[in-house]
């Protein structure tokens, strides 16, 4: 299972995700779970960094059941922060949504470890 975990800064906005696991929908290589999830963070990732000037941290692993870690760490004006969080929800929408057709492969928590 893909678990999603969802950071926030105190005004809730979101500022961060790390991704964990594989779906197990099926065989690696051809899990449709799988390679939609990481089209999803490949891409909000890539738009956060073409689209804005924030200041973030990527780290990846595929090892080890697959990992992705992206974090906002700067933000300059703004509008920055309101095009930053926009990208980062449309993510957990898209997030949701994958969650809903396919019960049972990701499940998407906040940094506080309650479920989303």
């Amino acid at each position: 299972m893909i678990k999603a975990i969802v950071e926030r800064n105190e005004a809730g906005e979101i500022t961060g995700f790390t991704l964990t696991g594989h779906a197990g929908y099926a065989p690696e290589g051809e899990d449709i779970v799988c390679a939609a999830v990481s089209m999803l963070a490949i891409n909000a990732v890539n738009s956060v960094e073409k689209f804005t000037g924030a200041k973030c941290e990527t780290e990846g692993d595929e090892q080890e059941g697959g990992r992705l870690s992206f974090h906002v760490q700067e933000v300059h004006s703004p509008m920055e922060r309101h095009d930053v969080s926009l990208l980062l929800r449309s993510l957990l929408f898209g997030l949701r949504c994958v969650e809903m057709a396919y019960e049972g492969t990701i499940e998407i928590f906040d940094e506080g470890g309650r479920k989303e």
